[in-house]
């Protein structure tokens, strides 16, 4: 069961204080006043009395906190809240839920209206006992969620809800009644004890004084002069309070009257411009420059770092103006340097080697197309004689080099090492024989009607 331990019912220094209450007088206070020895006066005193203690333990910070609780408190509630704390002991065993309904059982045949917290009780075992929540439970008894239950507290919701396995409990002063069945017990009739009392009280209050703010041309801005300090005035408050025991239940204010006047506190808040200068000394740096010499030891393009910059330093001496605290203009006076800057050289290469290679270069040689007539060939025919082919020359240049790269050529010498061959092709220029022959036909179907009819046909002769 979670948090069980937290809201266990405990005890401690201030339970201790019931221990004081002699619940044997308030019994034979009771016996007196049946007699007609004891007035009901002098028994309400005595309950006063004794309840006085249990008022403070019951209002007490872990103390369960519900309407009606006061008025709950009689002859008989003060014996079982009495009983409840003697029962504690140094070891501590958790009630369980049959034992509380047992308990239960037992407070509602004595007529109480509100549940004495046992010795072993927990929240929530008392919630089981109910069917009733925890969360319940802690909010009609207003409690906090984690607060331990205190032995002798009262708690309601617990009571009222409870009935024996079926038979029904009624409740009536004096009578327990059981199913058909009443049985005469001698249960004290519940009294509420409610002390009144009335008193005239008179409370003391400050009066806030007023705070006036005016111009000093004579003061710089942002300083001040306190010319009046303020005084606190003072007015008496007279209360009607009544309390319910000794607990406050209502004040009403009677009067006032001011004791004292407030005095005014008054503070003069300068406007005069506050104008001050001042020199202020910056450290930077100055920047290097970047040399270039030509060097006609290293090749043209090539580089090399023949010193590195360093940054020099100076000092900026500037006049600040400041305005009310507030810098209003900045101006440089003079620049004073603390190291020269080094400059970076770099040295550019501008000498040139000169170098000379022949380079041999073939070309091919193109072949002509030469063409023949032949009168053995007819018109439109050719012969290839001879296929052409590429022939092959041989150029020889002198190439010039500075630092290795090309800046000129020379042609030298040409020569061709294989002729071109060319390519032959005979064509034809004999005119072909042409004879023509007589075909005769008949028509029978076509227009001519059936007649003879003859056409000539050219024929080649090869």
């Amino acid at each position: 069961m979670n948090n069980r331990k937290s809201r266990r019912v405990i005890h401690s220094r201030k339970n201790k204080l019931l221990r004081k209450i002699n619940t044997k007088n308030l019994l034979l206070a009771g016996s007196l006043l049946s007699l007609g020895a004891l007035t009901t006066h002098q028994l309400d005193a005595i309950y006063a009395e004794a309840s006085s203690e249990i008022i403070s333990y019951l209002q007490s910070e872990n103390a369960s906190s519900f309407e009606g609780k006061e008025d709950l408190l009689n002859e008989l509630m003060l014996e079982e809240i009495k009983k409840a704390q003697e029962s504690q002991s140094e070891e501590w065993k958790e009630n369980t839920a049959e034992d509380i309904k047992a308990e239960i059982e037992r407070q509602k045949e004595l007529g109480l209206e509100a549940y004495v917290v046992q010795w072993g009780d927990t929240l929530e075992m008392l919630a089981e006992a109910t069917e009733q929540t925890v969360d319940y439970l802690v909010e009609i008894n207003q409690l906090d969620e984690d607060q331990d239950l205190l032995v002798g507290d009262l708690l309601t919701g617990i009571l009222e809800t409870v009935e024996d396995e079926g038979q029904r409990i009624t409740e009536l002063p004096g009578l327990v009644q059981t199913g058909n069945n009443t049985i005469t017990q001698p249960v004290q009739p519940a009294k509420p004890v409610v002390i009144t009392e009335v008193k005239e009280i008179t409370v003391t209050e400050g009066i806030d004084f007023e705070e006036i703010k005016r111009d000093n041309l004579d003061l710089f801005v942002g300083e001040s002069k306190l010319i009046q300090k303020g005084q606190l005035g003072e007015k008496a408050l007279l209360y009607k309070v009544t309390y319910h025991n000794g607990k406050e239940v209502n004040r009403e204010l009677l009067s006032q009257e001011i004791v004292k006047e407030a005095i005014a506190e008054i503070v003069e808040i300068g406007t005069k411009d506050k104008i001050e200068s001042f020199q202020e000394v910056e450290t930077t740096e100055i920047l290097f420059k970047t040399v270039k010499e030509e060097s006609d030891e290293l090749l043209k393009g090539e580089t090399r770092v023949a010193q590195e910059g360093i940054n020099g330093k100076a000092q900026l001496v500037y006049k600040v103006t400041v305005t009310n605290g507030k810098e209003t203009a900045r101006e440089l006076i003079r620049q004073e340097t603390s190291q020269e800057a080094i400059d970076k050289i770099i040295k550019i290469g501008t000498k040139v080697e000169v170098t000379y290679k022949n380079e041999t270069i073939n070309e091919s040689i193109p072949f002509e197309t030469i063409e023949r007539d032949n009168g053995e060939l007819e018109i439109g025919e050719s012969k290839v004689l001879q296929e052409g082919k590429e022939g092959i020359k041989s150029k020889v240049y002198k190439v010039t080099y500075h630092n290795g790269k090309e800046v000129s050529r020379e042609l030298v010498e040409e020569e061709v090492s294989v002729a071109p061959v060319n390519k032959i092709i005979e064509k034809g220029t004999k005119e072909p024989v042409v004879e023509y022959v007589t075909v005769e036909f008949r028509d029978n179907h076509g227009i001519l009607g059936g007649q003879l009819k003859s056409i000539k046909v050219k024929k080649e002769i090869h």
